[in-house]
């Protein structure tokens, strides 16, 4: 039985291995379906990343409109890191505008464990703590924010002790 050339271009691929389908090695089928799954998955982190940016967008603007409560609440549907440490943020400025400082206050303990290294943050936090009366972790939130930053500005309620 005799073959012709174009039957045994169709049965094997390059470098003689056999082929299944469409002219394509199975190793080099899978490759490429990875390949190609490797894609869409990062595709869907980068589409949920971008919403979660876009609400925290929202929420900044809002709160720069005073609606301290349309931003707390935007900035409560950001689930996600990096863009939830900043969220946590918007919510405690928010709620301390409100006037809600115990609610602002663990949402800035939440953002602190988040990003130790914000001294704003931590200056911040001081104060919402100073307003509820709790002066001993006001004062370690205030030491901590000019440690990390000397020139801190202290607000009102706060003295340097020498």
């Amino acid at each position: 039985m005799e073959t012709s050339p174009r039957t045994l271009s169709a049965s094997r691929g390059p470098a003689g291995r056999r082929t299944r389908g469409r002219g394509r090695p199975p190793a080099d089928r899978a490759l490429a379906l990875g390949a190609a799954a490797a894609c869409l998955l990062v595709a869907a982190y980068l589409g949920i990343q971008r919403r979660e940016e876009v609400r925290l967008r929202d929420a900044n603007a809002l709160g720069v409109k005073r609606d301290y409560a349309g931003a707390e609440a935007l900035a409560r549907r950001v689930t996600r890191p990096p863009a939830l440490t900043r969220a946590l943020l918007v919510r405690a400025r928010a709620s301390a505008a409100l006037g809600r400082h115990r609610v602002a206050s663990r949402a800035y303990a939440r953002a602190a464990a988040r990003d130790p290294e914000n001294w704003a943050l931590r200056r911040e936090w001081a104060i919402s703590l100073l307003v509820l009366g709790d002066r001993v972790r006001a004062r370690r939130e205030i030491e901590r924010s000019l440690a990390l930053n000397p020139r801190t500005p202290l607000p009102r309620g706060f003295r340097r002790d020498r």
